[in-house]
Protein backbone atom coordinates (compact mmCIF):
# COMPACT_ATOMS: atom_id res chain seq x y z
CA UNK A 1 0.00 0.00 0.00
CA UNK A 2 1.48 3.44 -1.07
CA UNK A 3 0.26 7.17 0.11
CA UNK A 4 1.77 10.13 -1.12
CA UNK A 5 2.05 12.94 1.27
CA UNK A 6 3.24 15.78 -0.18
CA UNK A 7 6.75 15.49 -1.85
CA UNK A 8 6.90 11.83 0.26
CA UNK A 9 5.90 8.49 -1.09
CA UNK A 10 5.25 5.98 2.18
CA UNK A 11 5.05 2.32 1.58
CA UNK A 12 3.42 -0.09 3.86
CA UNK A 13 2.96 -3.83 4.34
CA UNK A 14 -0.57 -3.66 6.35
CA UNK A 15 -0.19 -7.03 7.09
CA UNK A 16 3.08 -7.46 8.45
CA UNK A 17 2.69 -3.69 10.30
CA UNK A 18 -0.25 -4.93 11.95
CA UNK A 19 1.47 -8.39 13.36
CA UNK A 20 4.85 -6.68 14.38
CA UNK A 21 2.74 -4.11 15.87
CA UNK A 22 0.43 -6.58 17.84
CA UNK A 23 3.81 -8.85 18.92
CA UNK A 24 5.52 -5.12 20.54
CA UNK A 25 1.34 -4.25 22.24
CA UNK A 26 1.79 -7.94 23.73
CA UNK A 27 5.13 -7.47 24.93
CA UNK A 28 4.62 -4.18 26.71
CA UNK A 29 1.29 -5.66 27.98
CA UNK A 30 2.77 -8.53 29.10
CA UNK A 31 5.83 -6.58 30.95
CA UNK A 32 3.35 -4.09 32.58
CA UNK A 33 1.46 -7.18 34.24
CA UNK A 34 4.20 -8.79 35.40
CA UNK A 35 5.57 -5.78 37.18
CA UNK A 36 1.89 -5.04 38.63
CA UNK A 37 2.51 -8.67 40.12
CA UNK A 38 5.89 -7.75 41.66
CA UNK A 39 8.82 -6.04 41.08
CA UNK A 40 11.07 -8.23 42.41
CA UNK A 41 14.33 -9.16 40.60
CA UNK A 42 13.19 -12.86 40.61
CA UNK A 43 10.40 -12.33 38.94
CA UNK A 44 11.73 -9.61 36.36
CA UNK A 45 14.99 -11.57 35.91
CA UNK A 46 14.48 -12.89 32.45
CA UNK A 47 10.81 -11.24 31.33
CA UNK A 48 12.15 -7.75 31.69
CA UNK A 49 15.16 -8.34 29.08
CA UNK A 50 13.23 -10.73 26.89
CA UNK A 51 10.39 -7.53 26.57
CA UNK A 52 13.42 -5.85 25.90
CA UNK A 53 15.05 -7.73 22.97
CA UNK A 54 11.59 -8.27 21.80
CA UNK A 55 10.97 -4.44 21.37
CA UNK A 56 14.24 -4.35 19.79
CA UNK A 57 13.29 -6.18 17.14
CA UNK A 58 10.35 -4.86 16.51
CA UNK A 59 11.84 -1.81 16.35
CA UNK A 60 14.49 -3.59 13.63
CA UNK A 61 11.80 -4.83 12.08
CA UNK A 62 9.79 -1.78 11.51
CA UNK A 63 12.28 -0.21 8.45
CA UNK A 64 11.60 -2.69 6.71
CA UNK A 65 7.56 -2.67 6.84
CA UNK A 66 6.95 1.31 6.34
CA UNK A 67 9.65 3.02 4.03
CA UNK A 68 9.32 6.92 3.46
CA UNK A 69 11.09 7.87 0.09
CA UNK A 70 10.99 11.49 -0.98
CA UNK A 71 9.93 11.70 -4.58
CA UNK A 72 12.54 13.82 -6.81
CA UNK A 73 9.79 15.20 -9.17
CA UNK A 74 5.62 15.40 -8.67
CA UNK A 75 4.39 13.43 -7.23
CA UNK A 76 1.76 11.20 -9.47
CA UNK A 77 0.39 8.10 -8.12
CA UNK A 78 1.37 4.93 -10.63
CA UNK A 79 -1.26 2.78 -11.74
CA UNK A 80 -1.40 -0.48 -10.46
CA UNK A 81 -1.32 -3.37 -12.72
CA UNK A 82 -4.53 -5.80 -12.23
CA UNK A 83 -3.18 -8.84 -10.49
CA UNK A 84 -5.03 -11.90 -9.94
CA UNK A 85 -5.24 -13.43 -6.54
CA UNK A 86 -2.88 -12.43 -3.97
CA UNK A 87 0.47 -13.04 -5.64
CA UNK A 88 1.10 -16.31 -3.52
CA UNK A 89 2.19 -19.26 -5.35
CA UNK A 90 0.56 -22.46 -4.81
CA UNK A 91 4.25 -23.83 -3.36
CA UNK A 92 3.49 -21.04 -0.50
CA UNK A 93 0.92 -22.59 1.06
CA UNK A 94 2.09 -25.87 0.91
CA UNK A 95 5.08 -25.18 2.65
CA UNK A 96 2.56 -23.46 5.34
CA UNK A 97 0.74 -26.43 5.66
CA UNK A 98 3.57 -28.68 5.66
CA UNK A 99 4.95 -26.62 8.90
CA UNK A 100 1.17 -27.16 10.14
CA UNK A 101 1.94 -30.49 9.94
CA UNK A 102 5.61 -30.62 11.14
CA UNK A 103 4.27 -28.41 14.71
CA UNK A 104 1.23 -31.08 14.75
CA UNK A 105 3.77 -34.02 14.84
CA UNK A 106 6.38 -32.78 17.00
CA UNK A 107 3.72 -32.52 19.63
CA UNK A 108 2.49 -35.61 19.49
CA UNK A 109 6.19 -36.54 19.26
CA UNK A 110 7.11 -34.90 22.34
CA UNK A 111 6.23 -37.31 25.00
CA UNK A 112 7.30 -40.36 23.24
CA UNK A 113 10.65 -39.65 22.18
CA UNK A 114 10.92 -36.82 24.73
CA UNK A 115 11.51 -33.37 23.81
CA UNK A 116 15.15 -33.46 22.57
CA UNK A 117 14.74 -35.87 20.22
CA UNK A 118 11.38 -34.06 18.59
CA UNK A 119 13.05 -30.74 18.76
CA UNK A 120 15.98 -32.11 16.58
CA UNK A 121 13.73 -33.73 14.33
CA UNK A 122 11.10 -30.94 13.96
CA UNK A 123 13.77 -28.38 13.29
CA UNK A 124 15.62 -30.47 10.94
CA UNK A 125 12.73 -31.21 9.43
CA UNK A 126 11.32 -27.11 9.04
CA UNK A 127 14.50 -26.66 7.35
CA UNK A 128 14.30 -28.69 4.99
CA UNK A 129 10.81 -28.24 4.06
CA UNK A 130 11.88 -24.69 3.43
CA UNK A 131 14.65 -25.82 1.09
CA UNK A 132 17.82 -25.39 2.85
CA UNK A 133 19.75 -28.49 1.35
CA UNK A 134 23.22 -28.40 2.83
CA UNK A 135 23.72 -31.19 4.82
CA UNK A 136 26.33 -29.64 7.42
CA UNK A 137 23.67 -27.01 7.96
CA UNK A 138 20.85 -29.48 8.48
CA UNK A 139 22.20 -31.43 10.98
CA UNK A 140 24.54 -28.48 13.02
CA UNK A 141 21.73 -26.20 13.55
CA UNK A 142 18.65 -28.30 15.11
CA UNK A 143 22.04 -30.24 17.06
CA UNK A 144 22.90 -26.68 18.88
CA UNK A 145 19.23 -25.27 18.74
CA UNK A 146 18.20 -28.55 20.73
CA UNK A 147 21.46 -28.74 23.25
CA UNK A 148 20.90 -24.86 24.26
CA UNK A 149 17.15 -25.18 24.43
CA UNK A 150 17.80 -28.54 27.00
CA UNK A 151 19.97 -26.66 28.80
CA UNK A 152 18.38 -23.66 29.10
CA UNK A 153 14.64 -25.24 30.33
CA UNK A 154 16.83 -27.84 32.68
CA UNK A 155 18.31 -24.42 34.34
CA UNK A 156 15.58 -22.44 34.25
CA UNK A 157 12.66 -25.02 34.99
CA UNK A 158 12.09 -26.61 38.26
CA UNK A 159 10.49 -29.69 36.98
CA UNK A 160 12.28 -32.36 34.74
CA UNK A 161 11.74 -31.82 30.93
CA UNK A 162 11.52 -36.06 29.51
CA UNK A 163 14.20 -36.23 27.02
CA UNK A 164 15.94 -38.95 25.08
CA UNK A 165 20.01 -38.18 25.00
CA UNK A 166 20.61 -35.01 26.94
Amino acid sequence: MTFHAGRYRIRVDPGHLLFVCSVGGYCLWYLADTRAASTSVQNLLLIQPAVAVALLLVLAILPTVVSIERAAGPVTPAPQPAQAGSGRRLGDGLRILGLIALLGLYVLLMTDIGFDAATFLFVGGSLLLLGERRPSLVILLPLVFTALTVYGFKVMLSIPVPTLVI
